[in-house]
């Protein structure tokens, strides 16, 4: 868990191809492409807690991270988990005169993003 976190948001995309051919009659014609995510997080600078100093360990040695975002108790049958691997590409700090001190990240998914639907186990 990241310490002070104040908002996630999971971006799912698809791309698209184009196949827009002369029998298209003008208009664009496309199939589907490859699927992505992403994660964008803020939180508070929290002092004393470690998962700051080990985002900061994973950003600088470009190694990927496991995320995993859990919506609903583990063991509630209706909740959803999304679970992937992905790397630290956008890692911003804002040290406010007038504010608390917070910092931001996105992790680009690198490959599959598993959903897995209902309750999960230990």
């Amino acid at each position: 868990p990241v310490a002070g976190q104040t908002g996630t948001s999971l971006n799912l995309g698809a791309e698209t191809i184009d196949v827009t051919d002369k029998l298209s009659e003008g208009w664009k014609d496309s199939i589907a492409g490859l699927l992505s995510w992403s994660m964008e997080q803020e939180s508070f600078f929290t002092l004393g807690e470690e998962s700051l100093p080990l985002l900061r360990k994973q950003f600088l040695s470009r190694k990927p991270i496991e995320v995993e975002i859990r919506v609903g108790e583990a063991d509630n049958a209706k909740g959803v988990t999304f679970k992937g691997k992905g790397y630290l590409t956008d890692f911003p700090h804002d040290f406010q005169q007038d504010s608390a001190v917070t910092f931001s990240l996105t992790i680009e998914g690198s490959g599959k993003l598993e959903i897995i639907e209902g309750a999960v186990t230990p």
